[in-house]
């Protein structure tokens, strides 16, 4: 987040949460004879954490006119989500 003085200089005023992804992942060798067969499943953002990543940094529509979308979110990190892979080695 930002703040402007009357120069027109932006300077922080605060800092961001840490933002962290925790993920996980399973593969599982099917038994299917003499064919290398695989099954792999994956979980990204486990805890499901949407912290914002990305905020509006522009201070004033025109001089003098505050803008109320000042300092708020513009994007979070993705939803949890997962991925099913299966891979046939031959």
């Amino acid at each position: 987040m930002f703040d402007v003085d009357a120069s027109g200089s932006q300077h922080t005023i605060g800092r961001k949460p840490w933002t962290y992804n925790l993920g996980a992942n399973v593969t599982w060798t099917l038994p299917v004879e003499g064919i290398d067969l695989k099954a792999r499943l994956s979980v990204y953002n486990l805890l499901n954490d949407q912290e914002v990543i990305n905020v509006r940094g522009r201070y004033e529509k025109q001089p003098g006119v505050y803008r109320t979308t000042f300092g708020t979110g513009t994007r979070w990190q993705s939803p949890r989500y997962t991925q099913l892979v299966v891979t046939w080695n031959f």
